[in-house]
């Protein structure tokens, strides 16, 4: 038996030989997990789960008009010459316009 955590710390409930539900929150929605292991394990993943939806709620918002130019510097070397002009006159035309009118 796994010994009840605190407010805000998870779930973790035996299903089964091994098996074990992990049962966290992040931003008020509720997520749950099945993984196979032992209780120590069972800590360390729901450990592992939470941390990693901490670093996601820290990563820098960008806008679509700050994303754009890197987007593109992505594509560049999979698309021809051609299709990457478009996507700029594209880009240019239609979403960062749109982007500056939101903003």
């Amino acid at each position: 038996m796994v010994a009840k955590r605190g407010y805000g710390d998870g779930g973790i409930d035996e299903r089964g030989p091994g098996r074990w539900r992990l049962r966290w929150h992040v931003d008020g929605e509720r997520h749950t997990q099945t993984v196979r292991g032992s209780a120590a394990e069972a800590r360390s993943a729901l450990r592992a789960l939470q941390a990693g939806a901490r670093e996601v709620r820290q990563l820098p918002k960008l806008t679509l008009s700050a994303w754009l130019p890197t987007w593109l510097a992505l594509i560049e070397q999979k698309v021809g010459a051609k299709t990457r002009e478009r996507y700029g006159e594209l880009l240019r035309l239609h979403a960062a316009r749109r982007s500056a009118e939101s903003g």
